[in-house]
């Protein structure tokens, strides 16, 4: 391993090697065949490392070209996306006129959230706005929210117009610089400003993120540039399977207390090796009870393109040769025809199916509450419904 881009230490922990799905010439908001991700850990500041990451051009050509699977906009008000938590966010916005700046905000969809829950509360974010390179901008600008397609820099805004809040979500670990762009945000913050950064709790294998971070060293971070921690949360999201870590910092000198969490590098190890084992564990249990419902049945039709684990168990069941036909259905047109690895059915419509009687169908526990009132919409009556885990 090289040295630590933080700390410069040689010293490190191999702690996981773990495979992972490929963006690369994906021409579906899915992931294809799959690479192995060697993460090594600082066992001097305890920063997560992916030293394989990709090339600047294949990560560029990823963030410009690829069409995330979230659809906020066509489904506002689907239940999982109650897995954000815009109270979290919301408490540290100080007033209705506070400038509010979201990195990295894919097509809005929190900035939109945000706002409907200022308005439940009786308030209106009169001054809040994205920074986004993605086409996903695109999505959010024509639902009037004030997005810049543009990458956050240095300076990005005038010297006399400072930022309230600055907040990301799952944004920091895409960066290849990320201790600059935490500088920036603090060099544009106001005096008694405020930086939010939700990320994985030391977890979210991806091969477009850089690192991997816990608390702790959050702490070390904001000491070295003249911050503090001044809240921290960790909650399970159902959504991504994964720890999610919500920390807020502040300038050093700001009048918020300071919360510590003392560093302990082998309960950061143990806990996140834990977690990857109750993941696979799962992962493993899921699979038994889908190859249980498959096989030997002529047609099974799965619900959901933008599933990774379509991908992962259909794979499985190729390599065990189980006696299987999946036909991967979906209700954005975007992906009709387009062939998913593993399947060899291109994607089918679920409006395509209107008036049909299917033997099987697998709904994932997520999309089932959109999927349910689809079927009754397009007359679809399914015998046997498996309802998946992820």
């Amino acid at each position: 391993m090289k040295q630590c881009p933080f700390c410069g230490s040689e010293e490190y922990i191999d702690i996981r090697k773990i495979n992972v799905y490929n963006y690369i010439l994906c021409n579906l908001p899915v992931k294809e065949d799959p690479v192995q991700m060697k993460i090594y850990t600082c066992k001097q500041c305890g920063l997560g490392i992916y030293h394989d990451h990709l090339s600047d051009d294949e990560l560029e050509n990823i963030y410009k070209n690829y069409f995330y699977p979230f659809h906020y906009f066509d489904n506002p008000d689907v239940s999982w996306y109650k897995d954000f938590d815009v109270e979290f966010i919301s408490q540290h916005v100080k007033s209705e006129e506070s400038k509010v700046v979201e990195l990295g905000c894919h097509d809005g969809f929190f900035i939109d959230l945000l706002q409907k829950y200022a308005l439940s509360c009786g308030k209106q974010y009169k001054n809040i706005m994205g920074i986004e390179p993605s086409p996903n901008a695109d999505i959010g600008i024509s639902h009037g929210l004030k997005i810049e397609k543009n990458f956050f820099t240095e300076n990005y805004f005038p010297d006399n117009e400072k930022v309230d809040l600055f907040y990301s979500s799952h944004f920091f670990e895409h960066i290849k610089d990320p201790f600059s762009l935490f500088k920036n945000m603090l060099s544009q913050i106001n005096d008694d400003g405020k930086i939010i950064i939700i990320v994985p709790n030391f977890s979210g294998y991806d091969i477009t993120h850089y690192y991997y971070y816990s608390w702790p060293f959050f702490e070390k971070m904001a000491k070295k540039y003249g911050a503090k921690v001044i809240d921290a949360k960790i909650t399970y999201s159902s959504l991504r399977h994964v720890e999610e870590l919500k920390i807020v910092f502040s300038k050093k000198d700001s009048e918020y207390d300071e919360i510590k969490c003392p560093f302990d590098m082998n309960y950061v190890i143990t806990h996140e090796k834990e977690m990857q084992d109750k993941l696979v564990s799962d992962f493993l249990d899921g699979f038994k009870l889908i190859k249980n419902f498959v096989e030997n049945k002529e047609v099974v039709y799965w619900y959901g393109t933008a599933n990774y684990y379509l991908i992962s168990y259909c794979g499985l069941l190729s390599k065990m040769r189980v006696k299987y036909d999946i036909v991967p259905v979906d209700n954005e047109l975007v992906r009709q025809g387009f062939k998913i690895p593993n399947c060899s059915t291109p994607v089918e419509l679920l409006s395509n199916l209107s008036n049909h009687v299917l033997d099987s169908m697998i709904i994932s526990e997520m999309d089932k509450e959109i999927v349910m009132p689809l079927l009754l919409e397009y007359n679809i009556k399914v015998k046997n419904i498996f309802y998946s885990k992820f």
